[in-house]
């Protein structure tokens, strides 16, 4: 997810290429928005696999810094579905831009805060 995210925000906002009728989306653009929105599902899904043995059973009983950044996962999940689902089907210009950079803004500290919270239990 986080790289067609970044894909996709790289394409949306240096990727567009000049034509003799000014600035164009970039032809991948729409390859890795699908990509993007397919693999969407597959995340959740994944989500929802290890909620009761991972996610769970860890807000009952592990550390306070594992719990900090499960919960800064946990939400940032959460926003990340709502302005997910949102973006598609939003068609004001101004207020969809404004969900775009939150989605995009959340998803990158998304997967920092996962990289975090994967090694914070090895160290």
């Amino acid at each position: 997810m986080s790289s067609t995210g970044i894909a996709l925000y790289l394409l949306h906002h240096y990727g567009q290429v000049e034509t003799p009728y000014g600035l164009r989306a970039n032809s991948w653009g729409d390859s890795v928005k699908l990509l993007h929105n397919m693999s969407n599902f597959i995340f959740i899904f994944s989500i929802g696999l290890i909620f009761n043995e991972h996610i769970y059973m860890g807000l009952k009983g592990r550390k306070i810094g594992n719990k900090f950044s499960g919960y800064f996962i946990t939400l940032t999940v959460l926003i990340l579905v709502i302005t997910g689902t949102l973006l598609l089907y939003l068609s004001s210009v101004d207020f969809r831009t404004l969900v775009s950079d939150v989605h995009s803004y959340v998803g990158f500290g998304m997967s920092i805060g996962m990289i975090l919270h994967v090694f914070k239990k090895f160290t």
